[in-house]
Formats: C-alpha cells, sequence, structure tokens
C-alpha cells in the first residue's frame, strides 16, 4: 500500500475530535485514541449513542482501543462511523475470542481491522491473529496512553522482525514519530505513520504534514 500520514487525537471531549477533523482537513485519515482508565492509565471520552464522527463519510476514522474491554468501545465507534478498528493483542485470551468480536466489528461497519502490541509484548503473540487481521500496529513508546513520549529505540528491530517473517502484513506505529524517526521506521517495513504531537505543535500543520509525507516511501 502506499505510505499514509495519519494525525492522532487523543479525545477529552466530541469538540476534540471536531477540532482535529478541522485542524487536519487535508489528511484523509484521522487516528483516534481511546483509553479506558484500566489498560492504559488515562481515560478518554466515549461517544454516546447516536453520536457520528464528523464527516466520516469523508474522513477514514480508525479507533486504538486501549481498552480491557474493546469489544463493546469498538462497537460504539463503529456505529459512530469509524472503519479501521485497532484492538489489543493483550486484551484477547485466544484468538477465538478475537474472531468473534472482529466479526462484530465488521458487521458494525468496520473495513479493516489491526491487532496491537505494547513495546514489551513479544511479536510472537501476533501469530494466532495474522490470519484474520489487516495490518498490526506496533507502539514505539515504553507508556501509552497520553502524546508526547519519547520514541523507544528497541521498537525498530520488532518492527524489522514482524516485517520479516510477514513481508506482506500492513505496518503501523505510534508514539514518537516525527520527521527524524519516519525514514527509519520506512526502511524497517512500515507503511502508515501515526503522528501526534508534531502536528499538534506545528504553526503550519499541512506543510508539517506534506513534508512527512515525502519522507515515508523508502530510498531505492
Amino acid at each position: 500500500m502506499n505510505p499514509i500520514i495519519i494525525p492522532t487525537v487523543v479525545p477529552a471531549g466530541p469538540e476534540d475530535i471536531s477540532a482535529a477533523r478541522a485542524r487536519y482537513s487535508f489528511a484523509q485519515s484521522i487516528h483516534v485514541d481511546v483509553t479506558d482508565g484500566e489498560f492504559a492509565p488515562t481515560k478518554t471520552w466515549m461517544p454516546p449513542p447516536g453520536y457520528k464522527l464528523p464527516d466520516n463519510a469523508t474522513v477514514e476514522y480508525e479507533v486504538h482501543l486501549m481498552a480491557e474491554n474493546p469489544l463493546s468501545l469498538g462497537l460504539a465507534y463503529a456505529h459512530a462511523g469509524a472503519k479501521r478498528m485497532i484492538g489489543h493483542v493483550e486484551t484477547f485470551g485466544h484468538s477465538d475470542g478475537a474472531q468473534d468480536t472482529f466479526s462484530m466489528w465488521r458487521g458494525s461497519g468496520v473495513r479493516a481491522i489491526g491487532i496491537a502490541l505494547l513495546l514489551e509484548t513479544s511479536p510472537k503473540d501476533i501469530i494466532p491473529f495474522v490470519e484474520l487481521i489487516d495490518f498490526v500496529h506496533v507502539m514505539t513508546i515504553a507508556e501509552i496512553g497520553a502524546q508526547g513520549q519519547p520514541f523507544d529505540e528497541r521498537a525498530l528491530e520488532r518492527i524489522a522482525r514482524v516485517h520479516a517473517q510477514y513481508p506482506e502484513l500492513v505496518i503501523s506505529v505510534d508514539g514518537g514519530v516525527n520527521a527524524d524517526r519516519i525514514p527509519e521506521l520506512a526502511r524497517a517495513g512500515v507503511s502508515r505513520f501515526c503522528v501526534g504531537k508534531a502536528l499538534a505543535a506545528a504553526p503550519n500543520p499541512e506543510a508539517l504534514f506534506n513534508a512527512l509525507s515525502a519522507l515515508c516511501t523508502p530510498a531505492a
């Protein structure tokens, strides 16, 4: 697939998602980080029944569920218009349970499903899920739940291992991703780059987005 930069948002309320949609109007996808206060130490806003993600017919929302109960939260965001859903391998006891969850998400309109793994989780843990997913989402920071955490160098070797074992599997990354990191991540096999703080702090987010996009394809 073509490499892509995906702006991220950690919503304290629905207005944060609306603000991200307005700020990143040039982006084709927006990544929503969801935390439940249990799997991750912080808790984000959760969509009530009837809520719809802004412009979800034209913007592809993907939702990263850092939560102990990804099924119900995933369904809530699917009903709100999310088309890509990411659950953590650490929250699924076995692939049968994951298959049931993924089937319910797809039945509610989700088009692509990813499995995420924390920095300390062995890449081998994704093996039972590979046939069920569309991509793997690798955390590149040691602590989850907030933007601004530093990139962890250990992630590069882990990404390279996943790519070597599953060269056709799409790899996305999240955490500490910026202009300094994107070229080496691309060389390791990444094609989807979730960017939070760098874009949020940019005076001209569109200019930075375009500059980062130019770095996504590894040199021949």
